[in-house]
């Protein structure tokens, strides 16, 4: 591999050079190989060691660049602590959720959510319940970051989403927003969400006061009262919320 194919693919580690080429680095068989199943358009470059090379490189879409890498270059390239086999540049796609979806489905609005674990999870959690729309606070960790795709396998490729500030998306009178809130209603008081958007808060902090003034009501996950833990972490609340709106409710 050439040099300054090797620092390209490297910078590709930072937000700012993501931005600037427009591109991003994913990393692992599964999803690489979900990825050509679905996006083969996508990959621009594909980076792989001996073995995935040997039995993979001939399957491949010919609109992309195919690399065999020795150990040692994958670790220079990759940005985790146990480096795959193989790794893809691709272009950084994804539709753009607008206001307009919130009137017709179930959408999320997720406000300063810091962890890109977190955020990677709830974009599985979203896809899973099909939910096709994630609005994200500007202050929202980046739906690109390595980690965010890693935990998020493909589905941010596959569910759209936009930074706007909630001020924007909703007007009075508008759609339905729940607020998950420690002291909100219990869930089981809410039948299956139509249309609207759920907001979830920061992982310390909660939902920012701004987004708790637009909502129309707050919904909260029952726990034990002697017994329970202090709060959930916010893509497990993603979960039980999504799967209780998201199903028939009576």
């Amino acid at each position: 591999m050439s040099k300054s194919k090797s620092k390209f693919i490297r910078s590709l580690q930072l937000r700012k050079y993501r931005q600037k080429y427009h591109k991003i680095v994913v990393e692992g068989i599964k999803i690489i190989n979900e990825l050509l199943d679905e996006y083969p358009k996508s990959i621009f470059t594909i980076c792989g060691q001996s073995d995935w090379y040997a039995k993979f490189a001939n399957s491949c879409p010919g609109t992309c660049e195919v690399i065999e890498v020795s150990e040692r270059e994958m670790k220079q390239l990759s940005s985790l602590k146990n480096p795959p086999p193989v790794l893809a540049v691709v272009d950084a796609f994804s539709g753009d959720a607008t206001a307009e979806d919130i009137q017709t489905d179930m959408c999320l609005y997720l406000d300063a959510i810091r962890d890109p674990g977190n955020l990677g999870t709830i974009f599985r959690i979203a896809d899973w319940f099909g939910i096709r729309s994630i609005f994200l606070s500007p202050d929202t960790v980046e739906p690109f970051n390595p980690k965010v795709i890693q935990s998020s396998m493909t589905s941010v490729f596959r569910v759209k989403w936009a930074y706007r500030n909630i001020e924007d998306l909703v007007t009075e009178g508008g759609p339905l927003v729940l607020a998950s809130t420690m002291d909100g209603k219990p869930m089981i008081s809410f039948s299956r969400m139509q249309s609207g958007l759920l907001i979830l808060g920061n992982e310390s902090h909660g939902i920012s006061k701004t987004a708790l003034k637009i909502a129309t009501d707050c919904i909260a996950i029952p726990g034990s009262m002697k017994l329970g833990a202090e709060s959930l972490n916010v893509a497990v609340a993603a979960g039980i919320l999504c799967a209780h709106l998201r199903s028939d409710n009576p």
